[in-house]
């Protein structure tokens, strides 16, 4: 991911919504922060002019929705089926 330019690469938002589009494997991605604590699964994709956002929640609390930049979205593991991000479970 180049980082540098704070975009994430088109080709992992791209695979990562095949994942978890209508054909994909929705909420079979885990999304954890840097602390390795469980922030929820991906609920899908929302593309915005800016950035694509991640839906991200676990059934119980508020759905949250993260940016999908690299400031963010430090890595997207598709083998693991995980996501890390740099984002707090109370923000």
């Amino acid at each position: 991911m180049p980082e540098s330019a704070g975009f994430v690469a088109p080709a992992d938002i791209v695979v990562l919504g095949k994942i978890v589009g209508p054909y994909g494997l929705r909420g079979a991605v885990e999304v954890r922060n840097t602390s390795g604590s469980l922030l929820g699964r991906v609920l899908g994709l929302i593309e915005t002019p800016a950035n694509a956002v991640l839906r991200v929640g676990d059934g119980e609390k508020d759905e949250q929705l993260l940016p999908f930049v690299a400031a963010v979205v430090l890595d997207v593991d598709l083998a693991a089926k995980t996501v890390r991000v740099d984002w707090e479970a109370d923000w």
